[in-house]
């Protein structure tokens, strides 16, 4: 029906809900959608998303590898996580500022750092990407700090400085980690209403 209509938004949004519906039945279906939704006319966001939740799926699946020997299909796509992270970063980039944007950076963020633990674990498991997590992730929470201030949206703010202190913890850097969480917690209160 959306197509006969010519609705590529709501085609998108199908095509990313069945590849979330797939991601623990078929991988390579949902992996299937979610690269129609990156190459649909959908909006930035919703191709974002996409790229987000492939990288999810991707990161699950060399998690699981670690243990597992892999088909030549499944070690092209992890292979080829680096060139997905460069496409996730230059399309974040170009999104105007708001809250669709930040809460892309944070999640993008969230999952850099759970594919960084992955490639501590097993460093052999997958290759270096260029530019490395390591500056990619305080940037990215930086600028959805930065936005999140701009717009007066504690909550958000909130969880980039969360999410910052996560990374900070992931370093060992256990000062600035604590001080970040302090932060984030003090944002959260000043978000909640009053009782």
């Amino acid at each position: 029906m959306a197509q006969q209509l010519h609705l590529p938004q709501q085609i998108a949004a199908t095509q990313l809900s069945l590849g979330n519906a797939y991601t623990n039945k078929d991988i390579s279906k949902a992996l299937d959608f979610y690269q129609q939704v990156i190459h649909s006319t959908g909006s930035a966001t919703t191709q974002i998303q996409a790229q987000l939740n492939r990288l999810n799926l991707l990161t699950d699946i060399q998690r699981k590898l670690n243990t597992l020997p892999a088909s030549p299909e499944i070690t092209a796509l992890i292979d080829a996580i680096p060139n997905l992270l460069l496409e996730i970063t230059a399309q974040i980039d170009r999104l105007p500022p708001g809250r669709p944007a930040i809460y892309a950076r944070i999640n993008f963020a969230h999952h850099l750092m759970a594919w960084n633990r992955l490639t501590l674990i097993n460093p052999n498991s997958s290759p270096n990407p260029n530019p490395s997590p390591g500056k990619i992730i305080p940037q990215l929470l930086a600028t959805a700090i930065q936005q999140a201030k701009t717009l007066q949206d504690t909550r958000a703010e909130s969880f980039a400085q969360g999410n910052l202190g996560e990374w900070y913890e992931q370093q060992q850097q256990w000062a600035a980690a604590q001080q970040e969480a302090m932060t984030a917690l003090q944002l959260a209160q000043q978000s909640m209403p009053p009782i």
